[in-house]
């Protein structure tokens, strides 16, 4: 199918393909716009003044939650941006490129099944910061892991509780580098 008005044409097929086309003076500017809606794909590559092209591309797959966008920079470098978002297993992953040409990588990561939170964030220096949080609520632990500012090292705070057994038990790492180990132990009080 064409739709055709002065000197833009735009074509429409059965792949959900659009392309436009713009006369300037002998010179022809092509739109490509794709969506690809079972895929969740939409593909937009523009001609740029210099001859070259400018490519732009968001690919959403919403079945597995997949998010990803590639754009052309000034440069002609790649700016990509990807989103994952996966929530039957809990996992969020974030990555940016960076004014440096680098990667800032955020990833986020529930398993409430299972409890665990990881918190992995990239830091301005290049390492990365992590924080890890352990919920265990059928067997009653709690585990809080935290990186620390200091060489990368990390902040280990665990709190270990059962109730059936009536065991508590609070392990915290200390200032030193060592830890401090607390153990409750309570016996079951029977009803008078």
């Amino acid at each position: 199918m064409n739709f055709c008005s002065l000197n833009i044409c735009f074509i429409l097929d059965s792949q959900n393909y659009i392309r436009s086309t713009s006369s300037y003076g002998g010179y022809s500017i092509d739109t490509y716009l794709w969506w690809i809606f079972d895929r969740h794909l939409l593909v937009d590559i523009r001609s740029t003044p210099t001859g070259g092209y400018s490519f732009d591309t968001y690919w959403w797959i919403f079945d597995r939650h997949l998010l990803v966008d590639i754009r052309s920079t000034p440069t002609g470098g790649y700016s990509i941006d990807t989103y994952w978002w996966i929530f039957v297993r809990h996992l969020v992953v974030d990555v940016r490129s960076t004014p440096t040409g680098g990667c800032s990588i955020d990833t986020y990561w529930w398993i409430f099944d299972r409890h665990l939170l990881v918190d992995i964030r990239s830091t301005p220096s290049g390492g990365f910061s992590i924080d890890t949080y352990w919920w265990m609520f059928d067997r009653h632990l709690l585990v809080d892991i935290r990186s620390t500012p200091t060489y990368g090292g990390y902040s280990i705070d665990t709190y270990w509780w059962i109730f059936d057994r009536h065991l508590l038990v609070d392990i915290r790492s200390t200032p030193t580098g060592g830890y401090s180990i607390d153990t409750y132990l309570c016996a079951k009080l029977n009803r008078l």
